[in-house]
């Protein structure tokens, strides 16, 4: 808002003078006003309606006719009336009660009036007027307690607040009022502070609340229970409780108590540090020193302090004097100075001693010392007389007790002696704890137990005789079977009972039911009661085992070991026995048995128990042994033969001849068979006799040697792997042959021997090589050759390979190939990534990248072995590197992606939304339709093979295009210099680049500028980062910039010369209406007055011509103010005097 006074020029009579003419120009409207001339309605606490009435001016002579209006009461609310001249007075109730529950600041409501007549050519009427609801102020403060001569401040919570307020305190120590809230009280008291608050409202009532003024803590001590008080400390007596109560209310001004009291104490009556009367007591003797720190909130503590002593009882020492038998004079050792001795109460020198006779009177001597709380004697008692004869008292004479018992406590008539066991018995001992004695009787049988009373002549004793009855219990384990149905319990002595908690119900009398229990364990207890009502317990243990002997014997023949399947169950040990005799213990033995039937029996054994089986079985002996013999077992074929057989033929056994030529016969008695040979080696047949029944045969061969054509066969004796040089020994293992064989050994040389044996050099140079030997035998038969095959490899291994890649990725896999000569017959790969492979032709990869791996092979082959070393060179994956030039794309829009790999190797782009694979382009543009608002677009990259080869993935964020939408804040005409606002509109754009057409440009989502006036077209260009999704308007003429300069004439003449005679304002084209115009004279009184008038009028209640009420105004200075409305609906106020002349 701007206010100036304008000062007379020339351009300003140029507008005086042309006043005629703008006024001519002027319309006159309808308006409205408040009806009681209240711009400002004050509300009161509690209010929660208001009623607001406005006046309808309707003057005449308007362009435009009212027949309908409308008013917009600011709230929301409106009301569309036909005007009625009759009803000129509107209301309207506004609801006021959360403004004045919350007692808000100033609250601007503007009511409108619009004519919604059709005015044609004309303008339809609109004005306005503000009013304001303000909160009547409510005065209200808190203060917290504080301390004289301390400064406070009182927290203002008046509401509203506002700076339009004037605050008035008074703090109630007669001080002057004052508008600080900050006040410092000298004295301590009560006082009453007082709020009072002017403002726009008025004044409102006074708020008071009292002041607590403290003044700061000082600290006191009183106690209650001290012996007595002595420069600051305090006595008090452990033997009277050491309880004191402790007073700190003494102290002054104090709100809060700490009581430190170091050491041992116990708060009682629930009293604690903090109790302003703590009660103490104290619970071991000796100095503490009592701290009191009081405080209040004032913050400044004080502290006091004073000693308590806690005193005990004095305790003088006398040592023990035994009794003794004879006179003698009695002294205090180590007396205590201060101490009072007495011997039967009179007093004596405890260093000089007193003579003591003997009597049977006991001596007593005491001590006595003293302090403030008292004494605390101590004294001894003793005898000096002859001894009076001891007695046992917690036995008799002759005693017998249980062994086992519980402990004998011994007693005396006379205390102080000892107890002795005159004989020793195993288990009868004394037990001497804590100054008892008692008398374990562990054992049985009788010992001497005595009593002894002083030493030498003064020793007195006693004794009896104890008698220790012991029962002997004693139960052994006992190991059962299950089998057995019951076990009998045994022990010693008999008599006695038996339990366990092992089962319930198994015992009756003296025996175990077995039946129905699972456990294998269960422990007993037996106790035995003898005549003297001793008792006794063993306690032992029952093992059940439950053994079950099954098996069954598969084999009938007496020569032969039976098959003896054992299905037994729960056993540790086994035992076969046959015909009484025991003849194994294994679980599967071998069992040989003899001809004839048997009884076969297994028993077995778990812990005591055992369990038997029996089978019967029949064994059936072999045939006795047969022979025969031939009566020409050599000969040349056809060969006749004739065997003799030995013994006769057997009941039960078959016989069956095998002529071992394919014949057989059925005979026992002697037979004839001739034998054929029509082959080329000479033949042997076995002629067999069998005797055969079910549990064996016998057998009786012979051979026949039928002589064949010559035969050759070689024998080779070697190896199966012949390395070079091999020298091999062949046999000449023919048959039929003559004096003579030849042998050629297929590396060009022959021999021609009669030996048996013969050995040949073989030798092989680059590969294993194989060589064929024969041999040529011959005989009156005819002749034979025989060929073998001998495989020689050479001593010398060269191990080969290749690599189907010499410069693999990092993770591809390669082939290696052997080419070793000659080929080996095993393989080792050694990789220098710690890897090993045995196969011929293994693949490998290797892990890391950009590195040197070596291969080493060894090759084996079965003369020998090498290895060759060779290097390969790893490398890098091709690297996938791919980009945006933004995080982000637009939907619908061609996005490019920069692909940064190496182009020479391959790639495939996959965009993530389910489009082709692209293989085809380096640097792919795509268009992202889908609906989802994220993809994942993948880039892989193939070096030399597609082992090599390298992924990068990255999400992509697609988003709608932003619109370039805008807004101009009140409108498109706005007044010079503005300011202009322009908004964005569409929430979505980051970006924003505004253009005008003077050139300027503005790249905030509102900006705000200066603009002479003018016509401006305004381009909008809206996107996301980095200008993704860019889009833009133009929107022509979108801001009209008008002069909206007001000029307020500083003088006029009226004096009806037709020149200044009427006084207003003058304005640009900007400037629209006056929303209020008022004149005061120099008394303040309240000359004219107009509402919603055009500028640059003349007409009557338009102006002021310089009269009131018809009367004429004298000349001299009379102030105005005026609200005008600017283009944009802002306002501007006005405010000057103007000159009258007359």
């Amino acid at each position: 808002m701007r206010t100036s006074t304008l000062r007379p020029s020339l351009s300003h009579l140029v507008l005086i003078m042309l006043l005629p003419a703008i006024s001519a120009l002027g319309q006159i409207g309808p308006s409205i006003k408040p009806k009681d001339g209240r711009y400002d309605i004050c509300l009161k606490e509690g209010q929660t309606k208001m009623t607001v009435t406005i006046l309808l001016d309707v003057p005449s002579g308007a362009t435009c006719v009212l027949n309908n209006y409308k008013i917009e009461w600011g709230d929301g609310k409106s009301d569309q009336i036909v005007y009625d001249p009759n009803k000129l007075e509107l209301s309207h109730e506004y609801d006021v009660k959360n403004f004045v529950e919350q007692c808000l600041n100033d609250d601007d409501i503007t009511i409108k009036f619009k004519q919604t007549d059709n005015c044609g050519s004309g303008n339809p009427a609109n004005n306005s007027f503000d009013i304001t609801f303000r909160n009547t102020p409510r005065p209200k403060f808190t203060a917290s307690p504080i301390c004289a001569g301390q400064q406070i401040t009182l927290q203002n919570q008046t509401c509203p607040l506002s700076s339009q307020n004037t605050y008035s305190w008074t703090f109630g120590d007669q001080g002057p009022p004052s508008s600080s809230n900050s006040h410092t009280y000298a004295n301590k008291g009560t006082y009453t502070a007082t709020l009072s608050v002017s403002g726009v409202c008025g004044t409102s009532g006074p708020y008071s609340a009292p002041i607590e003024v403290l003044e700061k803590a000082k600290a006191a001590i009183a106690d209650s229970g001290a012996v007595k008080m002595s420069n600051d400390t305090a006595f008090v007596c452990l033997t009277s409780g050491a309880i004191l109560r402790f007073d700190g209310t003494n102290s002054t001004g104090a709100t809060s108590y700490n009581w430190n009291i170091p050491g041992s104490v116990t708060y009682l009556d629930k009293t604690n540090g903090n109790s302003p009367k703590p009660k103490v007591q104290f619970t071991k003797a000796g100095d503490y020193t009592v701290t009191l720190s009081v405080d209040n909130p004032c913050r400044i503590p004080s502290q006091v302090k004073f000693v308590v002593r806690v005193l005990d009882l004095p305790s003088p020492t006398l040592k023990a004097q035994p009794n003794v038998c004879e006179p003698f004079t009695y002294t205090v050792a180590n007396p205590i100075a201060g101490a009072t001795y007495t011997l039967n109460g009179q007093p004596f020198d405890p260093i000089v001693g007193v003579p003591l006779a003997l009597t049977p009177t006991a001596y007593v001597v005491s001590a006595s010392t003293a302090n403030i709380c008292g004494s605390r004697p101590v004294s001894i008692t003793f005898f000096v007389n002859k001894p009076s004869d001891v007695k046992i008292t917690s036995l008799p004479k002759s005693s017998t007790v249980c062994a086992n018992s519980n402990p004998i406590k011994l007693k005396a008539d006379q205390p102080g002696g000892t107890w002795t066991l005159k004989n020793t018995i195993s288990g009868i001992q004394l037990n001497a704890k804590a100054g008892d004695t008692t008398l374990v009787v562990g054992g049985s049988g009788t010992v001497q137990l005595e009593y002894s009373l002083g030493q030498g002549a003064c020793r007195v004793t006693d004794q009896v005789e104890v008698t220790v009855s012991g029962v002997g219990v004693s139960a052994s384990n006992i190991t059962a079977c299950a089998s057995e149905g019951r076990v009998k319990l045994s022990g010693s002595p008999a008599g006695g009972t038996w339990t366990t908690t092992d089962c319930s119900g198994c015992i009756r009398n003296d025996s175990l039911i077995l039946s129905g229990l699972t456990n294998n364990l269960f422990r007993f207890t037996y106790q035995v009661s003898n005549a003297g009502g001793c008792q006794a317990s063993a306690n032992f243990t029952v093992t059940v085992g439950q053994p079950k002997a099954a098996f069954s014997i598969t084999g009938q023949c007496s020569d032969k070991p039976v098959t003896v399947n054992n299905t037994s169950t729960g056993a540790d040990t086994y035992e076969w026995i046959v015909n009484s005799m025991t003849i194994a213990t294994g679980r599967q033995p071998t069992l040989t048995l003899p001809a004839g039937p048997q009884t076969v029996t297994l028993r077995v054994k778990s812990g005591g128990c055992q369990n038997e089986s029996q089978q019967a079985v029949t064994l059936t002996a072999p045939p006795p042994a047969v022979s025969l013999t031939p009566n020409n077992p050599t000969g040349c074929a056809p060969l006749a033969v004739t065997f003799a057989v030995n013994g006769t033929a057997q009941a039960g056994v078959t016989y069956r001849w095998n002529y071992g030529d394919g014949a057989t016969a059925t005979d026992f008695t002697a037979t004839s068979h001739t034998y054929q040979n029509s082959g080329q080696t000479t033949r042997t047949y076995t002629a067999t006799l069998t005797a055969a029944n079910g549990c064996g045969s016998q057998t009786a061969t012979t051979g026949l040697t039928v002589r064949p054509l010559a035969f050759a066969e070689i024998g080779v004796d070697s190896t199966n792997v012949r390395c070079t040089p091999a020298t091999i020994r062949f046999s000449n293992r023919s048959v039929g042959q003559g004096q003579t064989s030849l042998w050629n050994f297929g590396d060009g040389s022959s021999r021609q021997t009669t030996q048996d044996t013969i050995l040949h050099l073989f030798s092989a140079r680059d590969s294993a090589r194989t060589f064929r030997v024969s041999l040529i035998v011959q005989n009156s038969c005819g002749r034979d050759t025989d060929a073998v095959s001998i495989r020689v490899y050479p001593s010398l291994v060269r191990p080969l390979f290749n690599m189907s890649n010499a410069r693999p990725c990092a993770g591809e896999a390669i082939q290696f190939t052997d080419a070793t000569v000659p080929r080996p017959t095993s393989w080792v790969w050694r990789f220098s990534d710690g890897t090993t492979e045995t196969s011929p032709n293994p693949q490998h990869r290797f892990p890391d990248a950009n590195k040197t791996y070596t291969i080493t092979l060894i090759a084996y082959t079965p003369c020998g072995y090498d290895s060759l070393r060779r290097t390969i060179q790893t490398t890098s994956p091709p690297p996938a590197s791919f980009a945006l030039a933004a995080p982000y794309v637009c939907r619908g829009l061609a996005v490019a992606f920069t692909n940064k790999s190496n182009p020479a190797n391959r790639f495939r782009w996959n965009f993530g939304d389910g489009s082709p694979i692209d293989s085809v382009n380096f640097s792919p543009k795509h268009i992202f339709s889908g609906t989802q608002t994220n993809y994942n677009v993948t880039l892989t990259v193939i070096g030399a093979t597609p082992g090599c080869s390298s992924t990068l993935a990255q999400p992509v964020s697609v988003r709608d295009a932003p619109k370039p939408d805008f807004s101009i804040e009140g409108g498109a005409d706005v007044c010079t210099p503005g300011p202009v606002r322009l908004i964005s509109t569409d929430p979505k754009a980051t970006q924003f680049r505004w253009q005008l057409s003077n050139g300027q440009v503005l790249t905030t989502p509102k900006p705000e500028l200066a603009l002479p006036p003018g016509r401006y077209d305004v381009k909008l260009t809206v996107s996301y980062d980095q200008g993704v999704c860019a889009d833009s308007s133009t929107r022509p003429d979108a801001i009209n910039v008008l002069p909206c300069e007001v000029v307020a004439p500083e003088a006029f003449t009226p004096n009806s010369d037709g020149i200044g005679d009427t006084w207003t304002l003058f304005g640009d084209t900007g400037v629209t209406r006056i929303e209020r115009l008022r004149i005061w004279n120099r008394w303040g009184e309240l000359i004219f007055d107009a509402s919603d008038i055009p500028l640059n009028s003349s007409n009557p209640g338009e102006c002021w011509d310089g009269t009131n009420r018809g009367i004429r105004m004298p000349t001299g200075q009379y102030p105005y103010e005026a609200d005008v409305i600017l283009q944009g609906a802002n306002h501007q106020k006005r405010v000057g005097s103007i000159a009258l002349i007359r």
